[in-house]
Order: C-alpha cells, then structure tokens, then sequence
C-alpha cells in the first residue's frame, strides 16, 4: 500500500498533501478522474485507485458511527445516511477488476460503470437495512445489473450480486411505469429490492461477498 506523504504511515494517498486521518481530501490525487476512466491499470495506478476509494469509504464510514452516537447521546436514532455513489461504485469496480478480473471495468463519461465483456453496468446499492425501493431514471439502460447489498457495510461486510440481463428484456417490464411513454409521464422505474431478487432468481450471480480487503486477496 502506498504511504502518506505527511504522516508516513500505509493505507493513505502517498502523494496526499494532508494526511486524512487529520483532515479528509476529497481530491487526493489530481488526476485521478482520468485515471479511474482508464482500462487496464499499471499496478501503481492500481494501488492508487484502492487508496482513493479506501479513503472515500472510510470517510462514510467515520460519518455515519459520528452521527449514530451522537444519536445515542440523546436517544434518538438519526435518517440512514448511504455510502456515497462514488464509494458504492468503486468498491463494485474493484470487485470486476481483482475477483472477476475484468481489467476494462471502468468509470466512463456518462453513466455508472463500463466494460469490454459486460458492456454498461447499471449498479444500485443498498446501504441500509430496509429493502426500501430504489429507482433508475426512465432513459436509463444496460447490458449488465449489479445489485450491491452494502447494508453491513459499518462492519466491513459487502454482497455484491449481478444478473446479465439486459433492460429491453421483458422481464424488466413489471418495474416499469405503466405508461412506457415517458414523454407524457414522467416516472422513475420503482425497484423493490426484494421484487427484484426474486423476479431474477435463477439469473443472479453472487460474485463477491466479504470484506474491502478481501476483494484483492
């Protein structure tokens, strides 16, 4: 792992300016949005891109126990505050790049993720414990449906699923609005989370469940 250039220790951006156990970057590496849009990665860029979402995770993770003991001071029990798309998104990428090793997985210009073999990924994640609906945009569409249960992720424990069913399958046609015709009605396809895992049963695959670390051991 890299080395933070203020305090020498791993596990943190080496060219970091600021140590973020201290204060928090969120842009560690100037570059780094043209990186993440590269496919096959040097091992340094690599290191590079695992620091920067190590550290958006943490940052998540620090917010949200601050805000849960704050709540338990004075006994009430804060809004479920999600892990941020950017965190979410990479933790999946990195998943396609170490487990399934899919080194093309990248972030693309528009969209969530993209790859050589499994086109455009859509990826929702859930981040707390209720299977309150998600929703993708009307336009919205893909190749590839990543489903992340992050819902434990206050404990370093992470689900991530994927079917390869494309959204112009019919199958998709039950999350749809009624009216198909989005220029007169505009409303977001409504997906329950439990709905959804049984509608696609027999089409998804678990290809990681664990820990960060464990996703590049």
């Amino acid at each position: 792992m890299p080395k933070c250039g203020a305090c020498g220790e791993e596990g943190h951006i080496k060219t970091s300016k600021k140590c973020p156990k201290h204060e928090y970057n969120t842009n560690p590496h100037p570059n780094i949005d043209r990186l993440l849009k590269k496919s096959n990665l040097t091992e340094e860029e690599c290191l590079l891109a695992r620091a920067y979402y190590k550290e958006l995770i943490d940052e998540d993770v620090g917010h949200r126990k601050h805000q849960l003991e704050i709540g338990k001071k004075y006994g009430k029990t804060p809004r479920s505050q999600g892990m941020c798309q950017e965190a979410s998104q990479g933790i999946i990428r990195q998943v396609f790049n170490n487990v399934l090793k899919d080194k093309t997985c990248r972030n693309p210009d528009s969209g969530d993720l993209v790859s050589d073999t499994k086109g455009k990924i859509e990826c929702k994640v859930k981040t707390c414990k209720n299977n309150a609906p998600g929703s993708c945009g009307g336009k919205q569409g893909w190749d590839t449906f990543v489903f992340g249960d992050f819902s434990k992720y206050l404990e370093d424990r992470y689900k991530i699923m994927m079917t390869q069913i494309p959204d112009t399958d019919p199958k998709w046609d039950q999350f749809k609005p009624a009216n198909k015709d989005i220029s007169k009605k505009l409303i977001r396809p409504r997906l329950n989370w439990n709905e959804v895992l049984l509608a696609f049963k027999d089409d998804i695959e678990v290809i990681y469940e664990g820990s960060y670390d464990g996703i590049f051991t």
